[in-house]
Formats: C-alpha cells, sequence, structure tokens
C-alpha cells in the first residue's frame, strides 16, 4: 500500500482533542420523541468536558432544556455532566475523536502505518484537498493543501486561515514548509479539490476547485530554481 495523506481540521479552533481529552459526540433520543440528536461536548482548558451549543442551540435540539435552565446565566459554566443526567450519558452512543491534525501515514509495511502530523502551518485551517507531486523537482515527493470551511455557528467564526499549503517532503516522511511567496501557490476561499493536468505544451498545471469561485490554474516553471529552504 501506498504512504497515505490525511486532512483534517487542524488546531486553530476551540476543539481540541487527544486521546486524554477526546472531544466526544452524544447521540441518542434524550426527550423520547422518535428523532436522534446529537450533542458535542469538548474539553475547555480547564480539564472539564462542556457541550459545545449554545444555550438557543440546545433547546432547538431538546425543548425540555427550557425548563431546567430558565435563564441564560443557568445555562453559562455548566460541564455535559451538569447539561445531561448520568442516565442520559449512560444510555447515549459516544463517538470519540483524538486527533485533529492533519498528517501523512508512512507505510512500514508489516509494520503498520506511522503516523507523522504535518507541520504547524497545515493545522491552521480543516484539509479538504491534497496533491503529492514534485513541486521543486528534487527526486522527493512534496505536498500542496488546500481547506478553509465558512459553514459554522456564530461562536466558532469562520475557519479561513489557510492560503494553501506547500509542503516540501526529504524523502523520509519530514516535510518543511515553502511560503507562497516562494511557491507561487496562493490559493483564497474554501478549497475543496485539486488536480494536476498535464497542457498541451506539456508543462505541468495545477488546478485548484473553489466554492463560489473560478477554477484557479497555476503552471509550473519549466526550469525551476532550487526553492528548498535550509
Amino acid at each position: 500500500l501506498p504512504d497515505l495523506v490525511a486532512g483534517n481540521n487542524g488546531l486553530n479552533s476551540r476543539i481540541k482533542a487527544s486521546a486524554t481529552q477526546p472531544a466526544k459526540l452524544y447521540v441518542d433520543d434524550f426527550d423520547k420523541n422518535g428523532q436522534t440528536e446529537c450533542i458535542p461536548a469538548y474539553y475547555k482548558t480547564d480539564g472539564k468536558l462542556y457541550p459545545w451549543f449554545l444555550k438557543g442551540e440546545l433547546e432547538s435540539q431538546l425543548p425540555m432544556m427550557k425548563k431546567k435552565f430558565l435563564h441564560f446565566n443557568d445555562y453559562a459554566g455548566k460541564t455535559i455532566n451538569e447539561v445531561l443526567t448520568p442516565e442520559q450519558l449512560q444510555h447515549a452512543a459516544t463517538l470519540t475523536v483524538t486527533e485533529c491534525r492533519s498528517a501523512v501515514f508512512i507505510n512500514q509495511g508489516k509494520a503498520g502505518f506511522r503516523l507523522q502530523p504535518l507541520p504547524m502551518m497545515a493545522q491552521l485551517a480543516p484539509v479538504f484537498a491534497a496533491i503529492a507531486t514534485d513541486i521543486n523537482h528534487d527526486g522527493n515527493m512534496d505536498l500542496f493543501m488546500a481547506g478553509n470551511f465558512y459553514g459554522l455557528k456564530p461562536q466558532a467564526g469562520r475557519w479561513d486561515a489557510s492560503y494553501g499549503v506547500t509542503l516540501l517532503g526529504d524523502g523520509s516522511g519530514q516535510f518543511s514548509y515553502l511560503p507562497p511567496l516562494q511557491s507561487g501557490l496562493l490559493v483564497k476561499g474554501e478549497a475543496r479539490d485539486i488536480k494536476m493536468l498535464a497542457s498541451a505544451n506539456a508543462d505541468s498545471l495545477l488546478l485548484v476547485a473553489v466554492n463560489n469561485a473560478p477554477l484557479q490554474v497555476f503552471s509550473r516553471n519549466k526550469r525551476p530554481q532550487n526553492t528548498r529552504r535550509d
């Protein structure tokens, strides 16, 4: 099997996840109305698990919470264990997330895959598209990744810190960040797909599809200079 490139949510959000403090999603028909509700929760810096929803958002899922928390200050600061009862938590199916970083999985044969997180500049926004190609013509596979996501709740804001991420590979699974000024690759908006295309004159074209925007096309130089940074 080949190595794998895994785009993920990144680290630039309020939702952090680890093996000891995973993000969680509780799934159940909590109010027994025949419809399944999903209640996300995440750990804050105080080490406690809190619901992601604001009061109004929770009540839209569970109207019974209007009586449990009459006022906004009644709901503010409540942990998930104070919002849902022990019985509700125990009965609900619980889905967990322990890793938010975008990464590569290096195939080590019979030893399986080794997780190699990508540099911090690849963790600033969600990654929805990636391509492996030799960007600087040194014989090693490099990566170009793009993403962003705008459709979030007001309390989260936009996840829009990525302008495309160029990562130069060293052949061993390690990657170093190359800024857009040096790579020539800069993408704005919600990128959703990346493809390589050979043009009629044999130049390599990199195509990036962006939501609600024209297709972006980048042409690779025929005689590139060495862009690798020490």
